[in-house]
């Protein structure tokens, strides 16, 4: 009976390392540093002598040393990419530092705000290797505020407080079980993961989280209360969550496996089917962008190039990023819209100027409406652009721009 007592005990340790290792086989260092930070927790609950704690001294030196290394030596590029979005990020909040821009308006403002930069022109050359279509801010509290406001981070400061004074009186109340030690240990590694990385929008971490927080309310106000009702309220929250990141899909069940059913059609070269079957279930998924992307794209191919123009004109209102931008260009260029499809392919380049693409589709729509130093200005640009990852596409971009160009098809007046 005490071997069993003791290997619960060491529950709350053998799950932190535990997340430590998965943490270092996906390579998260934001993972690595929570769960580092959460085993210290652990250790410094679990044993109280002031000899002990002393000797925790050297653990928190290992773990300072051990975020250096992360930050300085694995995955710099990441770092550096971390570093451009926090900058650009921190551009949206100065500018709405009140209001908020909305919630759920991050991806949308973020992308205005990278093509500005880069539109700018004033960007170093790994600035514009790691720039990509950015959803998230990378730092779920540095995004709540820039959504909220000034009223975000009321509600930030109000939560810590609370869990941290649900924290004192859950263990003053000796319940230093290890439940309640592997609850409160996991809210911290989420919380400093949350620091590094966007934790909160997926729906495993949202119910870890919430779990773990609604174990540490039960210990520190309800521990009297009887257990079945705590049961009916996790059963009732997991509902919720469960509903509210997978509702739209269970709701339109049928209608997704349409959906699939078309894309096959599609795959096998039946437009016309695929097309049908796109337009029976767009009243259902017209907020759903991949599935309007696909839709315009067979749209294109069946020659009905006006209705996927609109379709990809409603797909930039939902997912403001480089890709959709381009594929609207490429509906403007169909039907003869010669500015739009320039403006686009240009918002395009700026958002993501990595990308080759929308350069060279650029470039092709300079040459057919023979504006010729326009074309050598942007095929210049596509020869001086550094390649991000090296591939059959891009270099067979670069060959046609050069010979283009050295053939002097392409003359600058």
């Amino acid at each position: 009976m005490k071997k069993y007592i003791i290997s619960i005990d060491a529950l709350p340790t053998a799950l932190n390392m535990l997340g430590i290792a998965i943490a270092l086989i996906f390579e998260s260092r934001s993972f690595i540093m929570g769960y580092l930070i959460s085993l210290f927790f652990v250790f410094w609950m679990s044993y109280r002598s002031d000899a002990f704690k002393k000797q925790l001294i050297g653990f928190v030196v290992i773990i300072i040393s051990v975020l250096y290394c992360l930050v300085t030596f694995v995955k710099v590029d990441s770092s550096l990419g971390r570093k451009l979005i926090y900058k650009i990020s921190l551009n949206i909040w100065f500018d709405h530092p009140f209001k908020g821009i909305g919630f759920g308006r991050f991806p949308e403002i973020f992308g205005d705000y990278q093509s500005a930069y880069f539109a700018k022109g004033q960007f170093t050359e790994k600035e514009l290797l790691l720039a990509d279509n950015t959803k998230h801010a990378f730092n779920d509290y540095l995004q709540f505020v820039i959504e909220g406001g000034a009223m975000s981070i009321l509600v930030l400061v109000l939560f810590f407080l609370f869990i941290f004074k649900s924290f004192q009186l859950a263990f003053n109340k000796k319940h230093n079980n290890a439940l309640l030690l592997f609850a409160s240990s996991q809210i911290i590694s989420l919380g400093v993961a949350a620091l590094f990385t966007h934790v909160l929008e997926e729906p495993w971490f949202q119910l870890q989280l919430t779990l773990s927080i609604l174990i540490v309310i039960r210990y520190a106000y309800f521990a009297k209360y009887p257990l079945i009702v705590f049961k009916y309220v996790v059963v009732v929250i997991i509902a919720n969550i469960i509903y509210i990141n997978f509702g739209f899909y269970l709701r339109n069940y049928k209608q997704y496996q349409s959906y699939e059913s078309a894309k096959a059609d599609y795959n096998m070269g039946f437009v016309t089917d695929a097309v049908k079957g796109y337009q029976t279930v767009y009243p259902f998924l017209k907020s759903d962008q991949v599935f309007l992307s696909d839709y315009a794209t067979a749209l294109t191919i069946s020659g009905a190039q006006i209705r996927a123009e609109q379709i990809m004109e409603s797909v930039v209102t939902i997912d403001n990023s480089s890709l959709y931008y381009n594929k609207l260009a490429d509906c403007y260029r169909d039907n003869g819209k010669v500015y739009e499809a320039e403006t686009a392919y240009i918002r395009a380049i700026n958002m993501v100027p990595n990308r080759f693409i929308p350069r060279y589709n650029l470039f092709n729509l300079y040459k057919e409406t023979k504006q010729y130093e326009k074309a050598y200005h942007v095929g210049s640009q596509i020869l001086k652009l550094p390649i991000k990852i090296p591939s059959a596409s891009v270099a067979y971009i670069i060959q046609q721009v050069r010979r283009h160009i050295e053939s002097k098809k392409i003359l600058r007046y």
